[in-house]
């Protein structure tokens, strides 16, 4: 095979590859701008004290997922909250 073809072969693969590439990230783009982290209050009480907290997750998964409950510490906010 004389290097003209060779050459051809090797543009041609990387066209493929290429256009591969941009319909992958043209799905990942269009999956991602259909997703939204939406913010919730939820209020709750305990010892007869209302309290506010919020959860946050996103709208565009349907599967069950994984949490982290976070609480605040018996000092306060501080270094690590």
């Amino acid at each position: 095979m004389n290097l003209k073809n060779q050459l051809s072969r090797q543009i041609s693969q990387c066209k493929r590859y290429l256009t591969t590439i941009a319909l992958v990230h043209l799905a990942l783009a269009s999956f991602a701008s259909h997703a939204e982290i939406v913010f919730e209050k939820a209020n709750y009480q305990s010892n007869n004290v209302n309290f506010v907290g919020q959860w946050a997750y996103d709208n565009s998964l349907s599967a069950p997922l994984p949490a982290i409950l976070m609480g605040p510490t018996w000092t306060g906010p501080g270094e690590y909250t």
